[in-house]
């Protein structure tokens, strides 16, 4: 087995339908980790979920524009996600729009 490392994991709620300038929220965050030469990302799109405006969207319902929640996870040393995370901030700040993120504490290894 390999051995594990201290290592953070930023995970940040957003939703398909947020944008930052003509691209999507999820996008310009994936690519600026890899800008910023973080580990890698994942982007998850969830089924059903519900955000601060108490809105239910779901996979199931038949609607013309989807708003699915994504959930975009990082991994990397805590030093590399501390240095990403003022980025984080002017993103969701020029996108004017919600999201919630959460840091947790994590042991990585890599194979």
């Amino acid at each position: 087995m390999a051995t594990l490392q201290p290592a953070q994991l930023l995970r940040l709620y957003v939703s398909e339908q947020d944008k930052h300038q003509h691209q999507p929220l999820y996008e310009a965050l994936v690519y600026a980790a890899r800008q910023a030469g973080l580990a890698g990302a994942t982007v998850t799109k969830g089924v059903l979920g519900f955000g601060a405006q108490g809105q239910v969207e779901s996979a199931k319902l038949l609607t013309l524009v989807e708003n699915l929640p994504l959930v975009l996870d990082f991994v990397d040393s805590p030093a590399a996600i501390a240095r990403f995370l003022p980025e984080v901030e002017r993103l969701f700040s020029e996108a004017g729009s919600g999201g919630l993120l959460t840091l947790t504490e994590v042991q990585a290894a890599h194979y």
